[in-house]
């Protein structure tokens, strides 16, 4: 092992029991509050398939002690698609490092018959700022369904609280001390999107980072993530500022030719708010109908679309001038629209 900022390698070096699966290092100096250090494997390691381990590395540092609102919830899944798929997600939203251990996870069902806390204790994972982590009865199961950029921040809990479909009450908290609340969050399955026919299989996404847990920052995640992004940035994030929203295509000129230049017309897409749905059709010249792109889908707040040049009949479209007609709407009433044209071309 060795490690960055003049640690070099470790005095001593200790395989821990009964399970041996972890080792303790002795280090030749104190660590600095503040400092990120990269552990490194040096060469003469394998891993547990016999294969070098070589060149894995690791950044680690002392954690900074964890106040409330540091590590906040961002997602929940209370209704998977599958068995044992449900999640809860936390991020670290404060400029720290935050460790997790000696945090614990509560789900309260506080009536007249039931008063009972029903608590897991988190594992140790090191969050720099902004980073992601949720916990799931079964990693292996959430990645059946979703996508993650950071699958290895995906923790499975075989004891994590059972999340009622219909409403619930989590509290994360000191595990040395249930009353210190770091963030607490009550969600209910009516604060999906009323348009949304099925919500099995579909999260709830909190929409600004540094808002509070009200009904009003959550919003159920879009289609175009298959409704859930478990360890990374939620498809509703939105920042305080964000541009006016627009429809922009790429490039102005394309030829499905499959000559591997331009062929795909990209449709690009950022909302400046959460809700809407859209509706896209595209049109020729003289006003035909030639395809409808994209039919009352829930929207993120930015994402991507397609077009690579067929009609409904799924024929290559003739070349020359097309029109997208975007229209897009809420369940408040607001309803907006766009037009933007492209050039489908090619050898004649």
């Amino acid at each position: 092992y060795w490690m960055d900022q003049d640690l070099g390698y470790p005095l001593e070096c200790h395989i821990e029991g009964p399970k041996y699966n972890s080792v303790r290092l002795i280090l030749s100096d104190h660590l600095v509050r503040g400092v990120v250090y990269t552990l490194e494997i040096q060469e003469g390691l394998l891993a547990c398939d016999g294969s070098s381990a070589e060149g894995l590395s690791q950044l680690f540092a002392l954690p900074d002690p964890i106040e409330k609102g540091d590590l906040v919830f961002n997602e929940v899944l209370f209704d998977a698609a599958i068995d044992d798929g449900e999640y809860v997600e936390l991020v670290n939203r404060s400029s720290k490092i935050l460790e997790t251990s000696g945090l614990s996870i509560s789900r309260i069902k506080i009536n007249q018959y039931d008063t009972s806390w029903y608590t897991v204790d988190l594992n140790g994972a090191l969050l720099f700022p902004q980073d992601y982590i949720a916990y799931s009865p079964s990693a292996s199961q959430v990645l059946k369904v979703y996508y993650s950029e950071n699958p290895g921040h995906i923790i499975s809990l075989a004891d994590l609280p059972d999340l009622p479909n219909s409403e619930g009450h989590l509290i994360l908290h000191l595990s040395s001390s249930p009353d210190y609340i770091i963030d607490e969050l009550q969600y209910d399955e009516s604060m999906h999107h009323s348009l949304l026919r099925v919500t099995k299989g579909v999260s709830l996404e909190k929409i600004n980072l540094y808002g509070g847990n009200e009904v009003s920052n959550y919003h159920s995640a879009a289609s175009s993530v298959n409704y859930g992004t478990p360890a990374y940035q939620n498809s509703q994030f939105l920042e305080e500022k964000t541009a006016k929203s627009a429809f922009e295509i790429s490039p102005e000129i394309f030829s499905p030719d499959n000559d591997g230049f331009e062929d795909i017309l990209q449709i690009n897409y950022q909302m400046n708010e959460v809700g809407y749905q859209l509706n896209l059709i595209i049109y020729d010249s003289r006003g035909r109908k030639i395809k409808h792109l994209v039919q009352n889908e829930l929207l993120g707040t930015e994402g991507v679309f397609f077009w690579d040049g067929q009609d409904e009949d799924f024929q290559n479209a003739d070349l020359g001038i097309y029109i997208l007609w975007f229209e897009y709407f809420d369940l408040q009433g607001k309803v907006g629209t766009e037009k933007l044209t492209t050039v489908l071309g090619g050898r004649l």
